[in-house]
């Protein structure tokens, strides 16, 4: 089976007149706006850089390691905090539109 972008169905459909212009054009522009919403969760532009879903992170948090020191910066103590891995994000739109967006 040949895989069908968003806009070849749409204007397939036009051409059909199953949908009028103005439909695709509007689904298109959601399309796209999506698209750049997805663009800009993935690059954490949006919550000041943490993705969040409810109580779910999905952006994950880098690890990192803190070293207590004295007051001569002799370590005393030593934490290691381990990366955590970023759940996965479902939307509740249709697979196929959302491998469209994704790709």
């Amino acid at each position: 089976m040949r895989r069908v972008t968003l806009s070849q169905f749409l204007v397939a459909r036009q051409r059909d007149k199953v949908i009028n212009a103005d439909l695709r054009l509007l689904v298109e522009t959601i399309a796209r706006a999506c698209k750049a919403i997805s663009t800009r969760v993935n690059k954490g532009a949006l919550g000041g850089g943490h993705g969040n879903a409810g109580n779910e992170n999905v952006q994950g948090d880098a690890g990192r390691v803190v070293i207590m020191t004295d007051a001569r910066g002799r370590s005393f103590h030593r934490v290691e905090e381990p990366s955590v891995p970023g759940a996965n994000l479902v939307t509740t739109i249709d697979g196929n539109i959302q491998y469209i967006i994704e790709t």
